[in-house]
């Protein structure tokens, strides 16, 4: 027999949850854009997480629900979705695939997103302000917080798995928001509703996939994980595009999808787990590096990344000078180090070059593309002597989309 529900989540009740939301995240350095901080204000998480998966005491997960009749598992739940921290909202044996992210990485991600600055949006399509696509619907969180700042009409949100957009429909609709809400493979984007002034993912991807740069506007911004870092990336005319990394680390689910190019090194499968990469200070540094540049990080016996301290990086030794720095395009290509793919540059090249140039953090990095369409991602200059190709997509399209482990909301 299943199991009957208590009784509902009041008005008074959600309000109290959102209002501790906004506090957590203004306390963690977020909502300084006053729009947004209305946005928090008003949309309650609680409406698009009616229940999430926490690990479970003896291995595994359980589920905390809303609506559950004993009390203290609804206490559980209302702490959860009132806290700054991923929550997961589906699982497939045991492996993540949709999140309602990081309520502060969101609000970073939205407000780097610069909406005021796209004012000349509404000149290249008739509106009344910027159009957002959104990769990675997840619960609809983010696309409802999209929404009461721009207007849903003005919002796009794409994923590939039908229960997803489904479930995000009815808590969108419930809670009095209606953007248009998209099955199909976000490495696609939405042609349909193109252009875009902002496109933003919440999902990890290996490379831009060169559909959401046709689909954005000349000065347009696409916003998006890549290799465990946020990428800003300004679209300029004829299909350029180039920008950095934000200095925080962003560990997404990956984007899934037909025409997207297998998972790397630096797009973990848990991501409520990210392993070094996404941890602060010189290691997540360095392992992000080690993402970015397409080396393969040893493995323990579990199969999971060990962590990314290359040659020296706890001791403060330097490595051997038998391992020049790596540079230009084919950096390290054809290489001997035994801890390289074979395509790339190795881990002790990469860390000869991480120490030379000062052991840069995220920010010093970027990615660029060219009009004909080649990606490469660099560090302090996109013409500079330090580059590394990013990969190309793989053929044919198909049903997907990834949701992450941040917005999706």
């Amino acid at each position: 027999m299943a199991a009957q529900p208590g009784p509902p989540l009041d008005a008074g009740d959600a309000l109290a949850l959102t209002e501790r939301l906004v506090e957590r995240i203004r306390a963690a350095g977020g909502l300084r854009d006053p729009a947004w901080h209305a946005a928090f204000a008003r949309v309650p998480r609680a409406a698009f997480v009616p229940f999430f998966y926490a690990p479970a005491p003896g291995g595994g997960h359980e589920r905390l629900w809303r609506d559950d009749r004993d009390p203290r598992r609804r206490a559980r739940w209302a702490e959860g979705v009132a806290s700054d921290r991923p929550l997961a909202t589906r699982l497939r044996d045991g492996e993540l695939l949709s999140s309602s992210s990081r309520p502060s990485l969101m609000a970073r991600m939205l407000e780097s997103l610069r909406i005021g600055d796209a004012g000349g949006g509404a000149r290249h399509h008739g509106g009344a302000g910027p159009r957002v696509l959104e990769i990675g619907t997840g619960t609809g969180y983010n696309a409802a917080l999209l929404g009461h700042r721009l207007g849903d009409g003005r919002v796009t949100t794409v994923d590939v798995d039908p229960v997803i957009t489904e479930a995000a429909r009815r808590h969108l609709a419930a809670a009095g928001r209606r953007p248009h809400v998209v099955t199909g493979d976000g490495f696609l984007g939405c042609r349909a509703r193109a252009p875009y002034d902002r496109i933003i993912a919440t999902c990890a991807v290996p490379l831009v996939p060169p559909p959401w740069i046709e689909q954005t506007v000349p000065g347009g911004l696409i916003l998006t994980p890549l290799a465990t870092g946020l990428l800003a990336l300004r679209v300029a005319e004829g299909g350029r595009a180039c920008g950095r990394f934000a200095p925080v680390p962003a560990c997404f689910v990956p984007l899934r999808g037909g025409a997207v190019p297998g998972p790397g090194p630096g797009h973990p499968r848990d991501a409520e787990d990210p392993g070094t990469a996404g941890a602060p200070g010189p290691a997540g540094d360095f392992a992000f590096l080690l993402a970015l540049a397409g080396a393969v990080p040893a493995r323990g016996p579990d199969g999971r990344p060990e962590p990314a301290t290359g040659p020296g990086l706890a001791s403060g030794h330097e490595p051997g000078h038998g391992n020049r720095p790596g540079h230009g395009s084919g950096a390290g290509h054809g290489n001997s180090d035994s801890d390289s793919d074979g395509h790339g540059p190795g881990r002790r090249e990469l860390f000869a070059l991480w120490q030379a140039a000062g052991r840069p953090g995220r920010e010093r990095f970027g990615v660029a593309v060219s009009a004909g369409g080649r990606q490469w991602a660099w560090l302090d200059d996109p013409d500079g002597p330090h580059t590394w190709p990013l990969g190309r997509p793989a053929a044919g399209g198909g049903s997907g989309e990834g949701t992450a482990v941040a917005p999706g909301a």
